[in-house]
């Protein structure tokens, strides 16, 4: 019984062997790395070999193993002429060509793998007894280096020195363009040794609205009529006050960047400062008064002997003042996230401020020229979104003060720009 079956497993190799086809076909080169172009297509040339004890007329192909290729049907194509494995014995090295169509987007890299098929004449694959290593190809397709380059210098990669140029908007009344804004923010981590301190500094001009008060009620005297040589009539009415603030600030704001141990770690999605602060602000207040819905009071008769008549309050007016804010926040927090993709910073600070205004004459007079300083206890809470590619950043303020609520605040929509290229903003200028 064992003879036997040693008999049958011997007949079965002696004709597995005799119809084993012998034959090996490779490419030359097994692996390559190739760019493509964002304007025109590119041509990458390579070549095929073969070696075969056999003479059959099989044929040879190339195809594409798509379970292993990333790169898209649409962004290339095969020239090859099919070839019989003697031809291909007989000419030692046959070509083929790999067509790389143009590409405007780049995109991460990709992958193409090629095999070669070996096929008898009714199209069935015919394996052989040869390993099969080098009938496997692989292109690695990497963007174009030009282009890499221009998207990596258009890529706000680690945030440090950046410039913003956009508007102010506000809630109700939405984008206004002729609103400037601009910033320039310096932001350098703390080194990684211990002890040692970051710094924050941002130079920024901007528009801060404070919410429209629309309850206050008016008494006004909107005309008069002389009775006689000493006696007056003033008729009164009852409107709405409806007063709308807006401040344009000029500031500078410096802040120290203290690790606060595990929370500051480097490794971690979200690190969190401890950032005493500095801030100096020059604040231009505009306050817009408009009286509406205007309803008759009375009528009061007052003595008066001069030639004419009373001044009266008009239907609206502006008061105009400057005042300089000096802010020194004690307790502070600073909220970093920021990946290739995007920026996230948050800043939060609580101190004293002494504010200095204007006295002595009406504010809203040009010719003040002597100010008083009136401290506060504020708070301030910053935050900015930039986004890496594009590098459009949404920003928004928010300040009050303890003793003399005056709620301000700052939303704004701008474009980050690298600050090495700052200068292409006024060329016009820098071109003469």
């Amino acid at each position: 019984m064992k003879n036997l079956v040693l008999s049958i497993m011997l007949l079965v190799l002696v004709a597995d062997t005799i119809g084993q086809t012998v034959y090996k076909v490779d490419f030359v080169k097994t692996a390559d790395s190739i760019q493509k172009n964002t304007k025109k297509e590119k041509i990458f040339k390579y070549y095929i070999k073969g070696v075969t004890d056999e003479t059959k007329k099989f044929t040879v192909d190339i195809e594409v193993d798509y379970s292993k290729s990333s790169l898209a049907a649409t962004e290339y194509s095969i020239d090859f002429d099919q070839i019989t494995l003697k031809e291909l014995v007989d000419a030692k090295t046959y070509p083929f060509y790999v067509n790389l169509k143009p590409d405007s987007l780049p995109d991460r890299s990709k992958k193409l793998v090629l095999v070669l098929k070996v096929r008898d004449s009714v199209g069935k694959v015919v394996a052989s007894e040869y390993s099969k290593e080098g009938m496997e190809m692989q292109i690695i397709v990497d963007e174009d280096p030009a282009t890499s380059e221009a998207t990596n210098n258009d890529t706000l990669k680690d945030y440090q020195y950046l410039s913003y140029v956009g508007t102010n908007f506000d809630l109700v009344d939405g984008v206004q363009a002729n609103n400037l804004f601009f910033a320039t923010n310096i932001f350098l981590l703390p080194p990684k040794k211990k002890g040692g301190w970051g710094m924050y500094l941002s130079l920024y001009g901007n528009r801060a609205f404070s919410s429209i008060d629309s309850a206050s009620i008016a008494l006004r005297s909107t005309g008069s009529k002389r009775v006689n040589d000493s006696t007056v009539s003033i008729y009164r009415d009852q409107a709405k006050s409806v007063k709308t603030t807006t401040s344009d600030n000029i500031g500078a704001f410096i802040s120290g960047l203290v690790k606060m141990g595990w929370m500051s770690k480097e490794t971690n999605n979200i690190q969190l400062y401890y950032s005493p602060s500095l801030e100096f602000v020059w604040r231009r207040t505009q306050i817009s008064t408009t009286f509406k819905d205007a309803m008759p009071l009375d009528t009061v008769n007052v003595t008066d002997r001069s030639p004419g008549y009373p001044i009266f309050a008009p239907n609206s007016f502006i008061s105009k003042l400057n005042e300089f804010s000096f802010k020194v926040g004690f307790l502070g927090v600073f909220i970093k996230h920021e990946n290739k993709n995007i920026s996230v910073r948050v800043n939060a600070s609580v101190g004293y401020s002494s504010t200095y205004t204007p006295y002595g004459r009406i504010a809203s007079q040009t010719s003040e020229t002597t100010f008083r300083p009136k401290g506060d206890i504020f708070f301030t809470g910053r935050a900015w979104l930039t986004e890496a590619v594009s590098g459009v950043t949404l920003q928004a303020e928010i300040i009050n003060y303890l003793i003399n609520p005056r709620p301000l605040y700052v939303v704004t929509l701008s474009k980050a720009i690298k600050f090495n290229s700052l200068g292409t903003l006024f060329s016009p200028i820098t071109a003469r």
